[in-house]
């Protein structure tokens, strides 16, 4: 028979071991159990409805990020790792390995890309959407103006209020006009009937000399100043999708082009 003493050392013995087990599991394991506890709880970072279609947007947009490495940094990592969030509770898949290191210490563009590279891997082979995944670089890579691409790209990476984008994309449109015809104190519709003047003897740019051409284009650019310049610089717009936001901003940028290649004929 073991004596009272010993019994009690073996029992102070297993409970500091199953203490230090439990202290390791709960060390390796703390995502994954503040993770259910969000899930319990219904703590949700973001109010959304989760698809398909937004995430495939979204992973699009990270991807177009690859062309454009000056502009990613350590915070880009906290809204990718909101991505891998939403797949895991689209997918139902744990994909703690997929998110990408939020600490000064360990971040680096090249773990970034390699994560991301792993995250499209796997949602091509649970989707097995390849295409559209590969057709990232279609769409963005067409927005050739690098000003466009610089005030665009980033906030077309975002969840919501793409509204943003369309603002940021007419500025441009409207500053590109503005410089362009030296007309610095003219805004708006103000500005593109002086700069582009439907007939061309009262316009500072010369589009064509097919008067017909100048006249479409001056309307053109009077049209995107009303339907979508000014709503966005006067007011919240909640119904831009990032698809509808893209589509503008390549229309904006075949614009710009016209714009740049424009003849200056006299200062106003």
């Amino acid at each position: 028979m073991y004596s009272s003493p010993f019994v009690a050392v073996l029992s102070w013995l297993a409970i500091f071991f199953l203490s230090i087990f439990f202290l390791v599991f709960l060390f390796c394991h703390i995502d994954w159990i503040f993770d259910r506890l969000n899930w319990i709880f219904k703590e949700k970072k973001y109010d959304r409805y989760i698809d398909k279609n937004a995430i495939l947007s979204l992973l699009q947009t990270f991807c177009e990020l690859s062309k454009n490495p000056d502009i990613v940094d350590i915070k880009t990592s906290f809204h990718y790792n909101d991505l891998v969030k939403d797949i895991e509770n689209l997918t139902g898949s744990n994909l703690r390995s997929f998110k990408c290191p939020i600490s000064t210490a360990g971040w680096s563009q090249a773990i970034f890309f390699g994560k991301l590279n792993n995250l499209v891997a796997f949602w091509n082979n649970y989707y097995s959407i390849d295409d559209k995944v590969v057709e990232i670089g279609t769409l963005f890579r067409s927005i050739q103006d690098l000003e466009l691409r610089d005030r665009c790209i980033d906030i077309l990476s975002a969840k919501q209020h793409f509204d943003r984008v369309v603002n940021q994309a007419t500025l441009v449109l409207e500053e590109r006009l503005r410089k362009k015809s030296g007309l610095v104190k003219a805004y708006g519709v103000d500005l593109v009937n002086k700069a582009i003047n439907s007939k061309p003897e009262n316009s500072v740019l010369i589009i064509s000399q097919d008067v017909g051409e100048q006249e479409g284009f001056a309307n053109i650019c009077r049209g995107v100043v009303m339907l979508y310049r000014n709503p966005t610089h006067h007011k919240i717009v909640q119904h831009y999708s990032r698809e509808k936001a893209l589509n503008i901003c390549l229309f904006i940028d075949t614009l710009l082009k016209t714009i740049d290649t424009s003849k200056k004929i006299r200062k106003k």
